[in-house]
C-alpha cells in the first residue's frame, strides 16, 4: 500500500497514512481531531536518498564485467 499525505479540513493537521489507492478520502480519519471525511490528499513528491557511483549500475564498456556493484 502506498503512503499518502493528507491535510485535515477541520484542524489543518498534515499527516501521512498507508492506504489503498482506491480508498476514498471520506474514509480517512484525522489523527489530531478525529474528524472523519475531512481529510484531503495532497500532491507530494518522493525522495531518493544516496547517490549512485560511476560504474555501479552500468557494466564496463568492454563488456567483460567490471564494477557492477554486485558480487
Amino acid at each position: 500500500m502506498p503512503m499518502y499525505e493528507f491535510t485535515c479540513g477541520h484542524c489543518g493537521e498534515e499527516f501521512e497514512e498507508l492506504v489503498s489507492a482506491g480508498t476514498p478520502d471520506a474514509e480517512i480519519e484525522c489523527p489530531a481531531c478525529g474528524g472523519q471525511g475531512c481529510a484531503r490528499r495532497r500532491l507530494s513528491t518522493f525522495a531518493v536518498s544516496g547517490s549512485p557511483t560511476v560504474g555501479s549500475i552500468n557494466p564496463s564498456p568492454s563488456g567483460t564485467g567490471g564494477s557492477s556493484g554486485f558480487s
